[in-house]
């Protein structure tokens, strides 16, 4: 991930700063971060100031971080794993985050494009998707199904 935003940041006269949550590291750097454990007011600070955010796990639950920043009509690089593929569906920014090149290619997309339709589309999807009446909906069906 560093190397591929390096990649990037070169290409754009190194004006962006990488700023990792959650992982403590003494190899900060002028364009990198690391920041360790945050709040969740922070976590929100971060993501409402970003130019969006970056998510690529090897593998993970549901990914709360992509939903909230996409909430927030962030844009959101995403692994190309299945988890992300039911949950977001229609997004489109999505990377092997095995491949470097891949991830600086899609790390331009995410800053240099407009993706207000493509926030809209999935923000409409999360909305309808993680209803509250929906969960309940489903935790009654599951209730109902084991009495």
């Amino acid at each position: 991930m560093i190397k591929a935003f390096n990649i990037f940041n070169s290409k754009n006269n190194d004006k962006y700063k990488l700023k990792i949550a959650g992982f403590e590291s003494n190899n900060s750097s002028k364009y990198v971060d690391y920041l360790g454990k945050i709040t969740e007011e922070e976590k929100e600070n971060l993501i409402s100031k970003s130019t969006g955010l970056i998510f690529l796990p090897i593998s993970e639950g549901v990914g709360m971080p992509p939903l909230e920043a996409l909430l927030r009509d962030k844009p959101v690089l995403l692994s190309n794993i299945p988890i992300f593929n039911e949950t977001l569906p229609y997004w489109k920014l999505k990377a092997d985050p095995f491949n470097i090149d891949e991830i600086a290619q899609k790390l331009d997309d995410l800053a240099n494009e407009y993706f207000d339709d493509m926030i809209s589309e999935n923000k409409s999807y999360i909305l309808n998707m993680y209803s509250w009446e929906k969960v309940v909906s489903k935790y009654l069906s599951i209730i109902k199904s084991l009495l």
